[in-house]
């Protein structure tokens, strides 16, 4: 079962910054005659999302302590964050560790930047 996202922190991407990114989900094979194949790699593609979210300094804390205790520095699922594209509840895992900045000049916000994989056929 996929941890929840904690309460304490925006459920929603910054829209300035937010993207959808995709794996290639085909494949494709030279042939002798010159024309290449291409051939779909699964029926169930993965569905990569990068964006932000603006964090005070408490939300910060409370992120780490999730990524870092709750999901065992991003290494397992989790869910309650819902999926921008679809605003479908969907269980996610990290692609890379987030990344934190300072906020537009703005004291005691930061910026959370992360890279996240939807999994697409986890319960939710």
């Amino acid at each position: 079962m996929a941890a929840p996202w904690p309460a304490t922190l925006p459920d929603y991407f910054l829209v300035d910054n937010f993207q959808r990114l995709g794996p290639s989900n085909t494949v494709r094979a030279e042939t002798l005659s010159g024309r290449f194949k291409v051939r779909r790699i699964s029926t169930k593609q993965h569905r990569v999302i990068e964006g932000s979210m603006a964090l005070s300094q408490s939300q910060v804390a409370d992120f780490e302590t999730f990524y870092r205790t709750t999901l065992k520095d991003g290494s397992l699922p989790f869910q309650g964050l819902n999926n921008p594209l679809t605003n479908a509840d969907t269980v996610w895992m990290f692609l890379e560790d987030p990344t934190q900045s300072p906020y537009q000049n703005a004291s005691n916000v930061f910026t959370l930047s992360l890279k996240l994989l939807a999994l697409p056929d986890a319960p939710a």
